[in-house]
């Protein structure tokens, strides 16, 4: 029997050896992965010799409003490589400082800290809460301040309390709880404001919708009026700011608005009489700055409807409360760049503000070379009755891109009493460091001179 032959069947691969479809895909998914590092880390490598050699990236700068209004981008020295001035610009602040001196009296120290310091008098009068505002009678011995405290839930109060420094005493003279306005939940009606009389024995209090008084002497509240909410509005709540009650305590000037575009309305203590003066506040031209002998201190600005009938005229009047007709002229501004800050006795004291192009240039922090505008401060005094305006003191105020000097603005300038004598200090703020300015005591006798004071 012949046998017959039979095909050799095709050899089993062991699994190692088995060919997977997807291990192609595989390999090149790797490759092509190594293949973009390596792309990425050659690019890098190249825009950093790039930097290195002074490159600049382009940028838009369309819209730039100022000069020194620089765009912000990771700070590289290497960005400043191809700009280069002649000449950097240095501060020219030269005051006429004599010395320094440490307030040693503890009440000063309190007080001072207190006037200046945020949130200060909370922890000197040991009280829970924010302090909103804050006032202080002539003496400085006593000091009125709203304090806001949070109640169950989400409602709050307000309280007008008066801090006693002698006897280190608290004293409540007026609280109302914050009635919410609205659905918003941002407006209440509330206390707003405070402000001292003259000799200190009267409290003006205002509220969203009237003003009152505190007699320090017979401990009493009077109501003066009480208009009720206004129509609500979408700016806020129409309310009453500002009380300056006139030296003979007779009247009494309150701001009246929505934050802006105040009004100012005057109240006649003694007569129960309400007049809206017509001023239009800083937004229509004309502001009141304080009281003059029985009369108002009105600032006339060069906008508004004052502009529109007079022509220009930047200038204060003293004007009679009970008629307005009666004003005159009570000082002429040299420029528009004055700015009222303080009124002791005879004396005016002013802010001067002006900025000009200084003829030296600075590298921004993007390479550009750009002029420097220098910006100066200057504090004068004029004597009423003299008509004398003197220069007191002067700093160089410009803060620029570029500019590494320290620069020196005229924050402030008050009256205080210091172991028992008037003081009068300038607060100087020191490259926008407003947690830590300079204080310096100003003599009032000519050549004028600065003591700096710490405390």
């Amino acid at each position: 029997m012949e046998d017959t032959p039979t095909e050799n069947p095709t050899p089993e691969l062991p699994p190692t050896c088995k060919i997977d479809p997807n291990r192609n895909l595989n390999r090149l998914f790797i490759f092509g992965f190594l293949l973009l590092i390596i792309l990425l880390f050659a690019g890098s490598l190249y825009f950093g010799l790039r930097i290195k050699d002074g490159y600049k990236p382009t940028v838009n700068r369309n819209n730039q409003l100022r000069p020194d209004n620089t765009i912000t981008l990771q700070s590289l020295n290497s960005q400043k490589g191809g700009c280069e001035v002649e000449e950097e610009y240095k501060n020219t602040t030269s005051l006429n400082v004599t010395g320094t001196k440490q307030i040693t009296n503890q009440m000063d120290i309190d007080k001072l800290n207190a006037y200046y310091k945020n949130q200060y008098l909370a922890q000197l009068a040991k009280v829970n809460g924010t302090i909103i505002n804050t006032d202080w009678n002539t003496t400085e011995n006593k000091v009125a301040f709203i304090l806001e405290q949070e109640l169950e839930g989400d409602k709050k109060k307000r309280s007008v309390n008066l801090y006693d420094h002698k006897n280190n005493t608290v004293t409540n003279v007026y609280e109302s709880e914050n009635i919410p306005r609205g659905n918003s939940g941002d407006y209440f009606l509330q206390i707003e404001d405070i402000g001292f009389s003259d000799d200190g024995n009267l409290l003006a209090i205002t509220t969203s919708t009237g003003a009152l008084t505190y007699g320090l002497i017979t401990e009493k509240i009077t109501k003066l009026f009480d208009n009720g909410p206004k129509k609500e509005n979408t700016w806020g709540i129409y309310s009453y700011f500002e009380p300056s009650l006139s030296p003979d305590n007779s009247l009494l000037i309150i701001s009246t608005g929505y934050y802006e575009g105040r009004g100012i309305v005057l109240f006649d203590i003694k007569n129960n009489k309400l007049t809206d003066l017509e001023y239009g506040a800083y937004v229509e031209g004309t502001l009141f700055e304080d009281w003059y002998e029985n009369k108002m201190l009105i600032q006339r600005y060069n906008i508004g409807e004052y502009w529109e009938k007079t022509g220009p005229g930047d200038d204060y009047f003293l004007v009679d409360p009970k008629n307005k007709s009666e004003e005159k002229l009570f000082f002429d501004k040299p420029s528009n760049d004055f700015y009222y800050t303080l009124l002791d006795g005879d004396y005016l004291y002013f802010i001067q503000e002006t900025e000009k192009p200084s003829g030296l240039y600075a590298c921004n922090n993007i390479g550009e070379k750009l002029e420097v505008y220098t910006k100066e401060n200057v504090l004068y005094r004029y004597d009423i009755r003299s008509k004398e305006l003197e220069k007191i003191m002067r700093t160089d105020a410009t803060r620029w891109s570029g500019v590494e000097d320290l620069d020196y603005k005229i924050d402030s300038v008050q009256t205080h009493l210091l172991e028992g004598k008037k003081a009068i200090i300038a607060k100087v703020i020191v490259n926008e460091k407003y947690e830590d300015p300079i204080y310096y005591l100003i003599s009032e006798e000519k050549p004028f001179t600065l003591t700096e004071i710490k405390f």
